[in-house]
């Protein structure tokens, strides 16, 4: 048997493997669940009025998720944010914990952890040398 002849019969069963064959690393890629770290971006929303955050505070964490591997791939090529609603704060200190609960991610990604695990932030009566957010 040649090499032509080789590669040339039963075209449509080759051609029907290989597509099986897709399928099937696609269907294992689908269901192997592993960890991903990206960065998550802070945004302040409904400042109240009169004050402002005092610099400098930490605008990008370090978001952990779990899920599938081709998920993680996708998530990881779009920017993740989080909005912290600072309505009826007053001035002085104020913190945030569990930040995973407020990330929003597609079915099948979870937030696992957010490094760090809390953001505090200070919020002050406006002047010239703070800056509102």
């Amino acid at each position: 048997m040649n090499i032509r002849a080789m590669f040339t019969e039963n075209l449509k069963l080759k051609a029907l493997s290989l597509l099986f064959a897709a399928v099937l690393l696609l269907f294992v890629a689908l269901r192997a669940r592993d960890e991903a770290e990206m960065p998550l971006q802070v945004n302040f929303i409904n400042l109240p009025q009169g004050l402002a955050i005092k610099e400098p505070v930490t605008r990008t964490l370090k978001l952990r998720m779990a899920g599938s591997r081709l998920l993680l791939m996708r998530q990881q090529t779009e920017q993740v944010s989080v909005s912290l609603d600072l309505t009826g704060l007053k001035a002085g200190k104020a913190s945030f914990g569990s930040m995973e609960r407020y990330v929003r991610l597609p079915e099948g990604v979870t937030a696992v952890g957010v490094i760090p695990e809390t953001v505090e932030i200070v919020l002050t009566h406006g002047s010239k040398s703070d800056k509102p957010i």
